[in-house]
């Protein structure tokens, strides 16, 4: 770096900023700064307007351009500076008393005979956010508010390796309402939003703050009870989230009853795995159906995981909208999706994992091509915000699929998982239903 010191009054030492290339002394794009002896020795242009400074930064002690929680971590990350380049990304302190996250990129130059860490900083704000956001797409169900099936999973992955550790116990009960269909079939797909929202603060009121109550898709919920004392807790539990459901919901004047049915299975006792378990809980869930409905029932045996392995999407005639081709790239994408989530539940991030991830994105490019050719060719009175929603899921998907570690893989698959039972169960169905008016089988 071509540049000259002159001394300062505290011996810091001060830039001449005449000395400093034309383009990196004035740059309003790179935002550049000299520190020596933990002070602001110089300060271009642009590393004034980041920090939103009238007066200059020179002479400031860098950590008084940052909020004080940083302080410490800041001065360990300037010392490392001195013998290797550095990143630290905090949050900074602007001179109007607003905050905003930054990342300064540091490292030791001999300038001048003398030791200077230099600076470049930059705004990461709209960066953050954007992956804060990504993650709640991908972690959150949208209807209801509550983690969905992908936080769930994860959450019960964690608990199964503390129970695994310090020997406790807990329970995962899997929960579907009963008469919900005929909810969405006599008052419409608004109503049955409605009554999911509603059930879905009158679960939350039965479990604790330590539990996940999820909202797996569809009319399905799952609730993870960490350490339980005893089975009879889960009972418990089950029993309010029976009881509560039948309280009748009020639907444009008229009081509408539903149930739930509810599986329960306890770690160890069901099952040895996440996967196992879970289909221990649902296999318990679906006797409490064939019983009656409206009840709760208890697993019944150890499940195989090897041989039990509940699928991440659970395909079914359900999902169907009637349009045989669309029909069959749902049911192919879902598959696809499955084979990702299976390879990650195993631990395996390979060429064919993430070739089978670009398959799921090659396919979903194809089939928003067919729906939008038979939304044009019959006229679709939805397509512009159904197209508007094909165009954001690409966008999004191509942002996290852009890093291909474990963590993006996963956080796109479970993307992908999450906006399919959505985009079926909500827009495609409303486009099954113009297009089968239209002839089109």
């Amino acid at each position: 770096m071509d540049v000259d010191v002159k001394a300062g009054a505290a011996g810091a030492g001060a830039f001449d900023p005449g000395s400093l290339s034309a383009f990196l002394a004035e740059s309003q794009a790179i935002a550049f700064a000299a520190i020596r002896d933990g002070h602001v020795v110089f300060a271009n242009p642009a590393f004034g307007t980041l920090f939103r400074r009238e007066a200059t930064c020179e002479g400031l002690p860098l950590r008084d351009l940052f909020v004080p929680a940083d302080h410490a971590r800041l001065s360990n990350r300037l010392d490392a500076a001195g013998r290797s380049s550095e990143t630290f990304a905090g949050r900074a302190l602007c001179g109007d008393g607003t905050s905003f996250d930054i990342e300064l990129h540091l490292a030791r130059e001999s300038i001048d005979g003398r030791p200077t860490i230099v600076a470049f900083a930059e705004d990461i704000t709209r960066r953050n956010r954007s992956e804060i956001q990504l993650s709640y797409l991908a972690y959150s169900d949208p209807l209801t508010g509550l983690p969905n099936r992908a936080l769930l999973a994860d959450r019960l992955g964690q608990e199964m390796r503390a129970s695994r550790r310090d020997g406790h116990g807990f329970a995962v009960l899997m929960a579907d309402l009963d008469g919900f269909k005929a909810v969405n079939d006599t008052w419409g797909h608004g109503a049955g939003d409605t009554v999911l929202q509603l059930l879905a603060q009158r679960f939350l009121a039965c479990t604790r703050d330590s539990d996940t109550l999820a909202r797996l898709g569809g009319d399905e919920f799952g609730v993870l009870l960490p350490r339980l004392r005893a089975p009879e807790d889960a009972e418990h539990v089950a029993a309010r989230l029976v009881q509560d459901a039948r309280r009748p919901v009020e639907l444009d004047g008229h009081n509408v009853r539903i149930g739930v049915s509810v599986g329960i299975a306890r770690f160890p006792d069901h099952a040895d795995s996440v996967d196992a378990l879970l289909a221990a809980a649902d296999g318990a869930l679906y006797r409490a159906k064939r019983e009656g409905r409206s009840r709760y029932a208890w697993a019944a045996t150890l499940l195989d995981s090897a041989s039990n392995s509940l699928p991440l999407i659970r395909w079914s005639v359900a999902h169907e909208i009637g349009v045989r081709e669309i029909d069959a790239q749902h049911a192919q994408l879902a598959a696809l999706l499955n084979e990702v989530a299976s390879s990650l539940r195993n631990g395996h991030l390979g060429d064919a994992t993430l070739g089978r991830l670009a398959d799921v994105i090659r396919l979903a490019e194809f089939h928003f091509a067919t729906e939008e050719r038979l939304m044009a060719e019959h006229s679709y009175r939805g397509s512009v915000p159904h197209r508007d929603m094909h165009y954001r899921l690409l966008a999004d998907i191509r942002t996290l699929a852009a890093d291909s570690d474990f963590r993006s893989v996963s956080l796109t698959t479970r993307y992908l998982q999450e906006w399919l039972l959505r985009h079926v169960d909500g827009m495609d169905k409303h486009l099954g239903r113009a297009l089968r008016d239209r002839g089109v089988r």
